[in-house]
């Protein structure tokens, strides 16, 4: 498993500040929206995920729950992943349901309090890693199969491999 950052961003509709805040590795500061019902959108170039995290509150006075919708892109669409309302303050991970290539995700906060805002700390994609480690196919940190061969020499050939069983 690695969290990636996402590397820039869309604002449709003009409405966050600070935008490269979502994805500057520092849950302390955010972007922002005083707006109900518009995206933001976070972008990189395309890796396998399999789901995302973000780091959110709505804020008035002091932080609250926060109401948001949740979309990644893949296979040229956008795809809802969530929407409801996420702790305040805290890493709060989002599967998609599968492995995709994604290349971005979108957030919108919906029913903002009056004078309020909902402020988006930190957001980040899981990159599944997998591939040949030791012997086992690993997937995401996670052994899946083991795999093993006996290594043949055919002198006209050259090496071709058995599995062993």
């Amino acid at each position: 498993m690695a969290w990636i950052s996402p590397t820039g961003f869309v604002d449709p509709s003009n409405k966050w500040t600070g935008e490269e805040r979502a994805y500057d590795g520092n849950v302390g500061v955010f972007t922002s929206t005083s707006k109900n019902e518009y995206y933001l959108e976070l972008t990189r170039s395309a890796i396998q995920c399999d789901k995302i995290r973000i780091y959110a509150a709505a804020a008035k006075a002091f932080w609250l729950v926060a109401d948001v919708t949740i979309d990644v892109y893949y296979s040229n669409n956008w795809h809802n992943i969530f929407s409801g309302t996420v702790p305040k303050l805290a890493w709060v991970e989002k599967a998609i349901g599968s492995t995709e290539s994604v290349t971005a995700m979108r957030v919108k906060f919906h029913n903002i309090p009056g004078g309020g805002y909902g402020a988006l700390c930190e957001a980040e994609f899981n990159e599944v890693v997998s591939g040949l480690i030791n012997g086992y196919f690993m997937q995401n940190g996670v052994k899946v199969e083991k795999f093993g061969y006996y290594m043949n020499s055919i002198e006209e050939f050259g090496y071709y491999m058995n599995p062993i069983v």
